[in-house]
């Protein structure tokens, strides 16, 4: 940028060389004693490696850089005008690209449901008496889904029945008898018995007859149930998906400033087939989370978030984590499944360096243990 002449007669080529080699070992001794810097901090105790680690940095990075800055100033009357112009507006657009807040988005790992499912399971091990509903059929609360019998309870029924019979028969003919009140007691406290394992049997047949818990759709649909089906209390023979969506998710804790209820945005599925969704941020929860409750977005699971999992095998985020609500701005259907996705958020905008010196000050507060 002076213009001054080569301190030796060298070929273009080698001119050229030698400047990389400038630059490159510049780059080298800022990244060896960056290392040592690090090095020694970790070597010794918190409070005397942090003062080790930034005579390091100080003397050996930042203290070379003030000098070379210094001696370019002293001789900025040898500066080639035209070259300090480019140089100038080079660096001009580098410190705006650094310091002006661009950018204004913000990503929230989020999964896109239905605002309220139902897993309707069979209430004991009983066979498939008849299905009354197909999948994606609306019901009403209270409809009959399906019909479920008990072989089991039907012959136990049957059984108490006619046991409830004869110790009613015996009652009447001991009315006509003059023998003491202790047998009519006896007979009425087996009656009394017998009604009432009864009547618990009809109670677990009338189970046996699933019912809608609410409004909805039915979804998922156990394939191939017909009549004569033997079922299990393990797997959902059904599922009931209210109208309405939700979404939940979490905002990590270093863009928690950047967003506040009433921001919108768009939804954006990990389905690229899927259209994106307009969106708005209801609710921040004030306080970080323990674990993550939507496990589709650990990491283990292939979401966003990075986590580790505790002795109760629950997924610790490992950057704190906020759980945050929102709501579609267009009235959508409900999923039939879960999506996960991004909710792309426009929130304050924020400069490249200060997102570097809030992430350096945080790492900086961490480690020292303040």
């Amino acid at each position: 940028g002076f213009g001054l002449p080569a301190p030796e007669p060298w070929s273009a080529a080698m001119q050229r060389r030698l400047l990389w080699w400038g630059y490159l070992s510049w780059l080298w001794r800022a990244a060896l004693f960056f290392g040592i810097a690090l090095a020694v901090y970790h070597l010794f105790f918190k409070l005397l490696g942090i003062f080790l680690m930034l005579v390091e940095l100080g003397w050996f990075i930042f203290l070379p850089i003030f000098k070379e800055c210094r001696h370019w100033w002293s001789h900025r009357e040898q500066a080639y005008a035209p070259r300090v112009l480019i140089s100038a507006a080079g660096l001009l657009a580098l410190l705006l690209l650094l310091i002006v807040p661009w950018h204004s988005n913000v990503e929230l790992p989020v999964m896109l449901e239905a605002e309220s499912v139902t897993a309707i399971h069979a209430p004991a091990a009983a066979r498939v008496k008849q299905v009354n509903v197909h999948d994606g059929q609306k019901v009403e609360q209270g409809a009959v889904l399906m019909e479920l019998e008990s072989p089991d309870i039907d012959s136990r029924q049957s059984i108490v029945r006619r046991e409830i019979n004869i110790l009613q028969l015996q009652m009447r003919r001991q009315a006509g008898r003059s023998e003491t009140a202790a047998d009519a007691g006896i007979l009425e406290q087996r009656l009394a018995e017998a009604v009432a394992e009864y009547r618990g049997l009809a109670a677990r047949r009338e189970r046996l007859l699933l019912r809608a818990p609410k409004a909805g759709q039915v979804r998922d649909l156990l394939p191939q149930l017909s009549a004569g089906r033997w079922v299990s209390t393990k797997d959902p023979l059904l599922r009931i998906v209210e109208d309405g969506t939700r979404i939940r998710g979490y905002v990590a804790e270093n863009a928690l400033w950047r967003i506040a209820p009433g921001d919108r945005g768009r939804f954006i599925a990990d389905d690229p087939m899927r259209e994106s969704l307009r969106v708005e941020l209801q609710e921040v929860d004030a306080n970080g989370v323990a674990w993550l409750d939507q496990e589709a977005l650990s990491s283990d699971h292939h979401g966003p978030i990075a986590v580790r999992r505790d002795e109760n095998q629950r997924a610790e985020p490992v950057q704190g984590q906020y759980g945050v609500r929102l709501k579609l701005v267009d009235n959508t259907a409900a999923p039939s499944q879960p999506l996960r996705g991004v909710a792309v958020l426009d929130g304050r905008s924020e400069s490249l360096l200060g997102a570097t010196w809030r992430r350096l000050a945080a790492l900086g507060v961490r480690e020292s243990g303040f």
